[in-house]
């Protein structure tokens, strides 16, 4: 089939009893007239599909065309799934079906009763052991650290945030994703169990500390070996025999300037971003140090800023050029052309972080962006960022742009 729908991941819903999710994407980005139907003992299942975007290091090639786009199907299973035998994935078109996945309910069964976790690394010197990951919490989750022979680890617990996985539990809330620091301070195993426990499931990971150097390459060949194997799953034999060329050679099989395509926005799209109304619109303030500035660098550095879509902005400058400054009627003409745009001059030259100060000090915006008096911004540069401040209500950090020509 010319569009395959390929699965890469298959888990239990958080919080709700028999319902499954599937992901995966499709070789052409989109369905494009291709209909996914689920099975179980091939009798046909209810699911409600969605359409995700895939984050910048998820983005995938396939026959020369960026995959952007992943799918999530949300599966309603019945009560009495664990009587059957085999869940299937099928990917129809033009009475041509292909069997995207197959899995037997005895292993989603193994699924539905394990922690959902993933453990970074580990990694241990002569002090103690650090151990990294994430886990769901369902809100009885309890985690310890045992060696082989069941001696508990008094581990010194760090939680942090993970985004990253919360895009990928859409259905949980952000403290419900525990991402974790683990650290121990004194002599170290040779193996560590990370164990995780609820009221109804249980997952055991084990840590190699103190690998000899025969293990080492093992794992390394092991984890080269599954990369392999998800890799020729997804893309077939000839790409991933492409992508170990690419490998060796050490050539990014992502284009940028394919990338840059696909995110760059399409006028129409430039003048409805102009109309937007968020419900939360925050003053953006950029600041700018300048120093004898070329003058066509400036005013393309200006100029990008009041392209900006997202129109509550302000460009602070300062000029550090001292006594005599080149810049001075360029800039007193764009300060008298537009009112966001203000300006601080200096007597002396000024170093970059006196420079950088002076413009901050007149800065009275929600959110500081950083830029150089080079750069270049895509005019939907601020609204992106605003956008994402009104999709996620916790972010509260200084933005800092640096887009220039490539």
């Amino acid at each position: 089939m010319k569009n395959r729908f390929v699965v890469t991941a298959c888990r239990f819903h958080v919080k709700e009893e028999n319902k499954l999710l599937i992901m995966g994407w499709f070789w052409e980005n989109q369905p494009n007239g291709n209909r996914i139907s689920i099975t179980l003992d091939k009798k046909k299942l209810p699911f409600v599909i969605e359409e995700k975007d895939l984050g910048m290091s998820e983005l995938k090639n396939k026959d020369g065309m960026l995959v952007t786009k992943q799918y999530f199907l949300w599966v309603d299973l019945p009560s009495n799934w664990k009587q059957s035998k085999k869940l299937c994935v099928i990917n129809s078109h033009q009475g041509i079906h292909d069997i995207s996945c197959a899995v037997s309910t005895q292993r989603l069964k193994r699924i539905g009763q394990k922690v959902q976790k993933y453990i970074d690394k580990g990694s241990a010197n002569e002090k103690g052991f650090r151990i990294s990951g994430w886990y769901i919490n369902d809100g009885s989750v309890n985690i310890s650290f045992t060696d082989t022979e069941g001696k508990k680890y008094p581990v010194e617990f760090k939680m942090k945030k993970r985004p990253d996985v919360l895009r990928l539990y859409p259905e949980s809330k952000a403290e419900d994703v525990i991402g974790f620091t683990a650290t121990y301070k004194g002599d170290v195993p040779k193996k560590i169990n990370v164990n995780l426990k609820s009221d109804t499931k249980k997952s055991v990971y084990t840590v190699t500390l103190l690998p000899s150097s025969m293990e080492k390459k093992l794992e390394k060949l092991k984890k080269g070996y599954e990369k392999t194997k998800v890799y020729y799953h997804q893309f077939g034999p000839a790409e991933t025999l492409r992508k170990v060329w690419f490998k060796a050679v050490k050539r990014d099989t992502i284009s940028y300037k394919l990338w840059l395509k696909t995110q760059t926005p399409s006028n129409d799209l430039l003048l409805k971003q102009q109309k937007k109304q968020f419900m939360y619109g925050p003053k953006i303030t950029i600041v700018v140090p300048l120093y004898k500035t070329p003058e066509n660098y400036l005013t393309e550095m200006i100029e990008s800023v009041k392209r900006q879509t997202y129109g509550n902005w302000e460009l602070c400058l300062s000029d550090g050029s001292g006594q005599n400054s080149p810049l001075n009627s360029l800039l007193k003409r764009y300060e008298k052309e537009e009112k966001r745009i203000k300006v601080v001059y200096s007597d002396k030259p000024l170093k970059i972080a006196e420079n950088t100060n002076a413009a901050l000090d007149i800065a009275t915006g929600d959110f500081i962006a950083f830029a150089d008096h080079d750069d270049f911004l895509a005019p939907h540069a601020l609204y992106e960022c605003v956008s994402a401040l009104n999709n996620d209500k916790t972010i509260d950090i200084s933005i800092q742009m640096r887009i220039k020509w490539i």
